[in-house]
């Protein structure tokens, strides 16, 4: 059950998360592009991007149970062991068997998983169906992944969510939007609004370069199309910790919610 909570509160525990990522870091000389400061919700300087965490977990389900939630490539760890803490949520969680074996023996961020209950499995979602039961789930997270993979998977990827969702589950999924302020302007200054995808790095059969990027009307289409009922979209922002930047995209967001960088959609299984 969602309990309501101050944002003092709020922040504390995931500040506390985020401390346990970063010791992680220092003590153990972690290599895990996952688990750098430049990571979206690991950049201490950057606290506007609580913001974004906030809108994401709120459109997390209303309900009187404990919800079963999985989170689909759990990155930082920070969203699955903070729906925990704040609500007691069961969690579990998929990773890319590449990136978990690198995280195999990081004791402090096996700790703070452990410590938040979290079920966490080696899968890679384009080539493997997930590893648990239909309609084990109440809730699955699917945040900042589907640009990273390329379109001909999302069928598949979909139809697996779909299938371990409960009748009537919800899915929530975020991803950038291609139209936001930075995308135009990078258009207009004859700029391609995508990385180039000649010189992206891969590791370990993935990209941390986007491959695609959609529009609203696009990622609404594309979950209509794997059978989920749209329930919520919403626009959110992600701070790039340049200050005039982030302050031309805070003040241009205010006039028009389609210039933010982040699309959120909650939506429930048809």
């Amino acid at each position: 059950m969602k309990k309501e909570m101050t944002s003092f509160q709020r922040r504390k525990i995931m500040e506390s998360i985020r401390n346990s990522s970063e010791e992680t870091m220092v003590t153990e000389g972690i290599k895990d592009p996952l688990l750098r400061k430049k990571n979206t919700f690991g950049r201490p300087e950057d606290k506007k991007n609580w913001r974004h965490f906030f809108d994401v977990i709120g459109l997390m389900p209303e309900s009187a149970k404990k919800l079963r939630v999985l989170d689909v490539g759990i990155g930082s760890g920070l969203l699955s062991c903070s729906l925990h803490k704040m609500y007691g949520y069961d969690i579990y969680a998929t990773e890319l068997p590449g990136i978990l074996k690198l995280k195999k023996n990081h004791k402090v961020f096996n700790r703070i998983l452990k410590e938040s209950k979290v079920v966490l499995k080696g899968v890679d979602v384009t080539k493997s169906k997930l590893p648990f039961d239909s309609g084990f789930f109440d809730v699955v997270i699917f945040t900042e992944i589907m640009e990273h993979i390329p379109q001909v998977y999302y069928s598949k990827i979909f139809g697996e969510i779909h299938r371990v969702l409960r009748k009537g589950g919800v899915l929530v999924v975020s991803t950038p939007n291609f139209l936001s302020l930075v995308k135009r302007a990078k258009f207009l200054f004859g700029l391609s609004p995508e990385f180039d995808l000649n010189s992206e790095p891969k590791f370990n059969g993935g990209t941390f370069m986007h491959l695609r990027e959609y529009t609203k009307e696009e990622l609404v289409t594309i979950l209509k199309n794997n059978k989920f009922k749209i329930e919520k979209v919403k626009m959110s922002n992600l701070f790039y910790g340049i200050k005039s930047l982030d302050y031309l995209q805070e003040i241009v967001s205010l006039f028009s919610d389609n210039m933010k960088n982040i699309i959120i959609v909650r939506a429930k299984k048809a």
